[in-house]
């Protein structure tokens, strides 16, 4: 997927796994457009305006975190980066950043 080779450069410095997450939103996009003529799927009938828009939300809420996730692996590298440049101790750094 040519899209997904874009988000991997976006996330290349990241630890989010991007393509297993496209993977997963993807294949159960699939699903859905396969089984929607068959019965909702967990309650979700996406053949309603409704159900599509509660799809459409649910897709915008995961993307909307994975960026702000990326967000906030990218302030701890910075953070991690300027104490190590304050001289504070590599361990103390791990522990204190990286939990």
């Amino acid at each position: 997927m040519p899209v997904v080779k874009e988000f991997e450069k976006l996330f290349q410095c990241s630890d989010i796994d991007i393509t297993a997450l496209a993977a997963l939103v993807s294949g159960g996009l699939y699903y859905l457009s396969l089984h929607k003529d068959r019965s909702p799927f967990c309650g979700i009938d996406i053949n309603t305006p409704e159900g599509y828009e509660r799809i459409e939300r649910a897709i915008e809420f995961l993307v909307k975190k994975i960026y702000e996730e990326g967000d906030i692996q990218d302030e701890k590298k910075a953070i991690a980066r300027r104490l190590l440049e304050a001289g504070v101790d590599e361990d103390v750094i791990k522990r204190s950043v990286w939990g």
